[in-house]
């Protein structure tokens, strides 16, 4: 449930300022940024696996596999953003749709994916930073795949731990701390 000081974009679209900036090509096509809602379910569900096929279910075993599916179908996904405490956000492009998603369920970042054929235009950045301005002045953390430690990196998060394995998924332990101003 949003609260009166919740920072985030609500359903809001975000555009970035004018003239882009870091995570924003020129010329590219205007992407809102928005509260994902149930309805969103079957459309980030398929997302999710197609990114998580491409880019880590590669190094993952069976039961690795087995796992990360059960946690993203639509159904759980449903399921996770009715409960308070879990907020997602969509990343829209004007003709392909839904093209990113980052789930938080409290503190935490549980899910961040960019569509394969969008990611390294700045969407990613810009998804995450939107949801991130809920989380301000809070540790944030998340459980990283190998993939995705250049974008934690560049948005601030370090390691706390050692790379772990949990059901199958390999991880690193990352944090992110309120320490001076934020996107």
């Amino acid at each position: 449930m949003k609260q009166a000081n919740d920072k985030s974009p609500g359903n809001r679209p975000y555009r970035p300022a004018a003239g882009g900036g870091p995570d924003r090509q020129a010329g590219s096509a205007a992407i809102d940024i928005r509260r994902a809602s149930s309805a969103d379910a079957q459309r980030i569900s398929a997302l999710v696996v197609d990114g998580f096929g491409t880019f880590i279910a590669p190094d993952y075993g069976e039961e690795g596999r087995r796992t990360f599916l059960a946690y993203v179908g639509a159904d759980a996904i449903a399921s996770r953003l009715a409960q308070d405490g879990t907020q997602g956000f969509v990343a829209v492009h004007p003709q392909d749709g839904i093209v990113g998603y980052v789930e938080f369920a409290a503190n935490h970042i549980s899910l961040f994916f960019v569509a394969p054929a969008h990611q390294r235009a700045g969407i990613g950045g810009t998804l995450l930073r939107a949801g991130l301005r809920g989380h301000a002045d809070v540790d944030v953390t998340v459980n990283a795949a190998p993939y995705s430690l250049p974008i934690y990196r560049r948005l601030g998060f370090r390691a706390v731990g050692d790379w772990a394995t949990r059901d199958g998924i390999r991880y690193l332990r990352m944090q992110r701390s309120p320490a001076g101003p934020r996107d």
